[in-house]
């Protein structure tokens, strides 16, 4: 793009040192003669040659942001605004959203490769710019929202108020690997970004916030659009776990997260006794402990976990969580065992019996000798 004064311009065609007798070809036009198209309103043409610039323009307005919808094509397409300044300069595909600047025409090239692969055929291009409007409101913690991004590049903007330090988890109930969120805090700046909705509680799902005001942001991958679901949950509005005593939920649809809350106030050893699974298989629910600094103490799937102590002080979060592929309803028990382990004399020939609550838990028995003897363990159950 040249901006050339009223007067007379030569132009000088020059080979290199290597250059053979080729012919040569170009062409010089008026950027005031491109073709005005308008925002939201499909485009197609066919250079012929493909090494054909094509040249278009439309009018915007400062604000306006708006999404390069590539439908099909080669080459590169470049933006140019009406200060003259290039906005983008990228291969062909789908872009943005981008955010107009100033008000007036923008010009847009499409151009290809003037190699010899391109001689004799034909470029057919067919793309959209539409403008992109992004929802805006408020957001309740722990309810759920289903909504819709009706167009590529649209962002639904969520917003919250924090009173005090709150522990949240954000639950996908869509089960699209291609919806993303992504988490602002009170100085704009992202604390989770891109995050997606089909793997839930990574790590990146567990959310330590101080007070203040937040903002939520969800948008589509690429051209991904339609409809999604999701929530918030609060640790401190999850139910409380008592220790040794079964639950029984169902999660509906089959992959949402289940959140308990289990207070601590000084070691305990438990482990997670599985009691029933239905709707699904066992490996199709996660369970996942973490300590009130939000480190991972179990991750695994819903049958019988080892033992762990909880060192510190606090409350736990236990997430049950359901894989993003199904869709149907999911039944569930389990209990949350305090082991103890004892200490028990043990006299030769007396049967001894007991119970263990969990894996992990120990029984310990204690005998004494005055004088060496053979002994013969007997065990009374065949339990492996």
């Amino acid at each position: 793009e040249m901006v050339l004064a009223a007067g007379a311009y030569r132009i000088a065609v020059l080979g290199n040192a290597s250059s053979k007798a080729t012919p040569s070809r170009l062409r010089l036009f008026d950027l005031a003669s491109a073709s005005q198209i308008t925002l939201d309103t499909p485009v197609s043409e066919t250079s012929d040659p493909a090494s054909r610039a094509l040249t278009y323009s439309f009018q915007g307005n400062a604000g306006t942001r708006v999404y390069f919808d590539y439908a099909a094509g080669a080459g590169y397409w470049r933006l140019i605004d009406p200060k003259g300044t290039v906005v983008f300069n990228r291969g062909l595909g789908d872009f943005g959203p981008v955010t107009l600047e100033s008000d007036g025409e923008y010009l847009l090239t499409i151009d290809q490769d003037a190699g010899s692969y391109y001689v004799g055929r034909q470029n057919a291009v067919s793309f959209t710019i539409r403008t992109v409007s992004d929802s805006d409101q408020a957001l309740t913690i722990g309810e759920r929202v289903d909504a819709t991004l009706a167009d590529p590049g649209q962002s639904d903007v969520y917003r919250f108020t924090l009173s005090e330090a709150t522990t949240l988890v954000v639950d996908g109930l869509t089960g699209r690997s291609d919806i993303l969120w992504t988490l602002a805090g009170p100085d704009g700046r992202s604390i989770r970004r891109d995050q997606n909705f089909y793997y839930d509680y990574q790590g990146e799902n567990r959310l330590a916030l101080g007070p203040g005001d937040y903002t939520f942001y969800v948008r589509g991958s690429g051209e991904a659009s339609g409809a999604y679901a999701f929530r918030l949950l609060d640790l401190a509005q999850a139910p409380a776990l008592a220790f040794d005593t079964p639950v029984s939920e169902t999660l509906d649809p089959g992959r949402a997260t289940a959140l308990y809350r289990v207070s601590v106030g000084q070691d305990d050893r438990v482990a997670f006794d599985a009691l029933s699974v239905t709707g699904t298989q066992y490996y199709y629910l996660q369970v996942v402990l973490s300590d009130p600094d939000g480190r991972e103490l179990w991750r695994g799937y819903f049958e019988d976990l080892s033992a762990v102590t909880l060192t510190r002080p606090g409350d736990y979060a236990l997430a049950v969580i359901g894989a993003a592929n199904v869709d149907t309803a999911v039944s569930y028990g389990f209990s949350l065992v305090r082991l103890e382990e004892t200490q028990t004399p043990l006299a030769f020939g007396e049967s001894v019996s007991g119970t263990l609550k969990g894996r992990g838990e120990r029984d310990r028995f204690t005998l004494s000798l005055t004088e060496p003897k053979s002994v013969f363990f007997d065990a009374l159950v065949n339990d492996s």
